[in-house]
């Protein structure tokens, strides 16, 4: 089992995933006592201009967290620039941290790490 610390919080997974026919990312993070689903929903509006970018917050019911990632259309990136929490998850903080890449015409790249508090 790999183990990889950040600080003193501990990534609980990290990755790439790219949409599917621009559909939401949806990630399940499994504790030992219970479960979270984040969707990460991407919605682009033709927006420009020097920052579009918007990040909202929907509760979709317990344990469900939806982010709702607005005109994240950079293809250099456009993310976090520390890791947000989104609640807890076995009774430690859980955060994430994440960068979008939108290649034109294409789906939506993610890096993704989750993080668990000490």
């Amino acid at each position: 089992m790999l183990i990889i610390k950040a600080g003193a919080n501990t990534i609980l997974a990290s990755g790439t995933a790219i949409a599917f026919e621009k559909a939401p990312l949806e990630f399940k993070l499994k504790g030992s006592s219970e479960e979270i689903s984040v969707i990460f929903d991407f919605v682009d509006t033709g927006a420009s201009g020097s920052n579009p970018e918007k990040l909202g917050a929907e509760s979709l019911g317990p344990g469900t967290l939806k982010l709702v990632l607005t005109d994240f259309n950079n293809v250099l990136g456009s993310g976090t620039t520390k890791p947000i929490k989104l609640g807890s998850l076995d009774g430690k903080d859980l955060f994430v941290h994440f960068r979008v890449y939108d290649l034109k015409g294409s789906d939506k790249m993610m890096h993704y790490a989750f993080y668990l508090g000490p």
